[in-house]
C-alpha cells in the first residue's frame, strides 16, 4: 500500500495496472473480477483489506471491477463491520459511476444470526467451508446450504462454493450428481477447472442446457432455491438411501425435482408422489433434464429406475 493506504498494483506481474488489465478483459467480453480478505492479509499473504474498505471500493471502482471476493483470513475482525463498509463504498461506486460490483463475502452459515443481515450487504455468501473433491465434501456442503434455504432471494445467493466438475476425484455420475444439486439449489455455478483443457464430459455437463434452466430460473414468487424435503422411496426394498430436492418454477406451472441415490454402491429405484411434491394435480408430464427428452404421463407417482449409486434422475414435471 502507499503512505496513504491506496492499494499497489504487483509492478511484476501487472506492469501496466490494473485498470488496463480490467479494460482487456472487458474487451474480451469477459467480466473482471479479484479476491481480498476482510483481515489484514489474505490466505496468499498479499495485503488485507482491514480497515481499508473504503478506500479498497473506491480504487477497485476505479480499476473498472465488476466482481470482488472478500475472503476471511489473517486476524478477520467482526464481519458485520467490514462487509457493510465494503458495501457501502460499492454503493457509492454505483452512485457515482453507475457501475455494479457484486459482492462475495464469506462466510454466513446461520439463517438465525448472520443470515439475518447478510442479504442486506452482500450478493452472495458462502455458507460452509471450502469444498473438496471428494463426494462426502460434496453432500455436505449442499446440506449446510440447504439449512440456509429462507435465505436466498434473487441478486442475494447462498454459495456453497465453488463446482468440483472435471477435478480428479469424483466420478462421472458424482459430477452430475454436483451440478444438479448446485443447480437446483440456485448456487452460483463457478466452474474450478481448468476450462481451456476440459474434456467433452466436463464440458456437456457444465452446459446442460435443460438443467442449467433449474438454476437460472428466479422460482415461484421469488424463492430461487430448491429445498431438500428428504427422501423418496425405493420401489426394491432395499436399504438404499436417498434424497429429493424440490424447487417450483417461476411459471407457476412446473416443478423440478432432483432424486439422488445417496447409497454408496447400489443403483435404486426412486419414486415421487404428487402430494409429498405439494402439487394440486395427479396427472404428471415428466420430462428428463439430462437426456433431454419426455418420459411419457404419469398418474401420482413418478419412478426413476435404476439410479447409479451417488447418481441422480432430475426431471421437470408440469399437469398432463
Amino acid at each position: 500500500r502507499m503512505d496513504n493506504g491506496t492499494i499497489v498494483a504487483d509492478p511484476v506481474r501487472f506492469p501496466s495496472g490494473m485498470k488496463a488489465l480490467a479494460d482487456y478483459v472487458h474487451s474480451q467480453g469477459l467480466k473482471f473480477g479479484l479476491y481480498t480478505a476482510r483481515g489484514s492479509g489474505t490466505c496468499q499473504g498479499r495485503p488485507g483489506s482491514l480497515n481499508y474498505e473504503y478506500i479498497d471500493a473506491a480504487t477497485y471502482c476505479d480499476w473498472g471491477l465488476d466482481y470482488i471476493k472478500v475472503d476471511t483470513c489473517k486476524g478477520a475482525k467482526d464481519a458485520n463491520t467490514s462487509w457493510t463498509r465494503f458495501h457501502e463504498g460499492l454503493t457509492e461506486c454505483y452512485e457515482r459511476t453507475g457501475h455494479q460490483i457484486v459482492m462475495s463475502v464469506e462466510y454466513c452459515d446461520s439463517p438465525d444470526t448472520c443470515g439475518l443481515w447478510v442479504p442486506q450487504l452482500a450478493n452472495l455468501w458462502r455458507t460452509s467451508g471450502d469444498v473438496q473433491n471428494v463426494w462426502s465434501s460434496i453432500l455436505s456442503n449442499i446440506n449446510k446450504n440447504d439449512q440456509m434455504v429462507n435465505i436466498a432471494s434473487p441478486g442475494h445467493f447462498n454459495d456453497p462454493d465453488m463446482l468440483q466438475v472435471g477435478n480428479v476425484g469424483l466420478t462421472i455420475e458424482e459430477q452430475k450428481s454436483h451440478f444438479s444439486m448446485w443447480s437446483i439449489a440456485g448456487a452460483p455455478l463457478l466452474a474450478g477447472t481448468d476450462i481451456e483443457h476440459a474434456s467433452k464430459e466436463t464440458l456437456s455437463i457444465l452446459t446442460a442446457a435443460e438443467v442449467l434452466e433449474v438454476n437460472q430460473d428466479l422460482g415461484l414468487d421469488g424463492r430461487i432455491q430448491g429445498k431438500n424435503i428428504g427422501s423418496s422411496h425405493d420401489l426394491a426394498g432395499s436399504n438404499n438411501s436417498s434424497l429429493t430436492w424440490v424447487k417450483k418454477m417461476s411459471d407457476g406451472k412446473r416443478t423440478a425435482v432432483l432424486l439422488l441415490n445417496t447409497d454408496d454402491q447400489d443403483t435404486a429405484n426412486l419414486t415421487i408422489s404428487a402430494s409429498k411434491l405439494n402439487i394440486t394435480f395427479s396427472k404428471m408430464k415428466v420430462r428428463d433434464l439430462w437426456a433431454q427428452k419426455d418420459l411419457g404421463m404419469y398418474e401420482d407417482i413418478f419412478t426413476a429406475t435404476n439410479v447409479p449409486w451417488h447418481g441422480v434422475a432430475m426431471v421437470m414435471i408440469e399437469e398432463a
